[in-house]
């Protein structure tokens, strides 16, 4: 009955005429790491594999895809809505500091972040909840890249940066660089977010054959995104 209702979801996703195979099409950035590039090097394009492994499906990444287009039937990464699977893991923004500073975060309340110099992303969750703090406006802003390489040189004292990023240049024992989950006070939105996988509109049959693959490869994946050194916060 299994093998049927796979055989069933795939039949709906997209098989050139003659192949030996049926296919996953992927949607993926092909210059993002650590979640996915063109090498195949990210924990995304990992998880992929898995995933078309588990459905008996050849894996076809499709480069700066996006579902909407409809040229591709998946995207690994997705925030929780109406055409995603359920949840596969859920991350957090973090406190990135450099080991050798010794400094441990775990809340913006903490009095010894004021005399610090911050780093954070634009347009997230934690811009309002230093506005509400009132922090100065000396707070350096920009992309994810551009805080690591200030925490590394000491230009920034704490980054405040998305997880699954961060993560991946803190990992190993031998990294310059440490992570802490950032816990929100009580007016605070959620700084912990679910992903998902994405599948396109009207595939109900894939999206309940990749919740079945999320299941039975849960060791797997959770493996993978320890190996990137992924902060999870734990599902809800």
């Amino acid at each position: 009955m299994r093998a049927l209702l796979v055989l069933l979801a795939l039949a709906m996703v997209s098989c050139p005429p003659g192949a030996a195979q049926h296919l996953l099409r992927v949607c993926a950035n092909p210059d993002n790491l650590p979640f996915s590039d063109r090498a195949e090097r990210g924990f995304e394009n990992r998880i992929a594999y898995a995933l078309g492994d588990e459905l008996g499906a050849r894996v076809q990444f499709s480069w700066g895809a996006s579902l909407e287009q409809h040229s591709c039937d998946v995207v690994i990464g997705a925030p929780a809505g109406t055409d995603t699977t359920r949840p596969y893991y859920r991350s957090s923004y973090v406190f990135l500091t450099r080991a050798d500073r010794q400094l441990y975060f775990q809340s913006l309340d903490d009095p010894r972040l004021r005399p610090l110099k911050l780093g954070l992303e634009d347009h997230t969750p934690l811009m309002q909840a230093l506005s509400r703090r009132g922090w100065p406006d000396s707070v350096l802003r920009g992309s994810p890249a551009r805080l690591i390489a200030a925490v590394e040189h000491g230009d920034v004292d704490v980054g405040l940066v998305w997880g699954p990023i961060a993560g991946a240049f803190a990992r190993g024992e031998e990294s310059t660089l440490r992570i802490s989950l950032i816990n929100p006070g009580s007016e605070d939105q959620l700084f912990s977010f679910d992903v998902c996988v994405g599948v396109a509109k009207g595939q109900a049959a894939l999206k309940a054959a990749l919740e079945r693959a999320l299941d039975r490869r849960r060791d797997e994946i959770d493996g993978i995104l320890r190996e990137y050194g992924v902060p999870l916060a734990g599902l809800q």
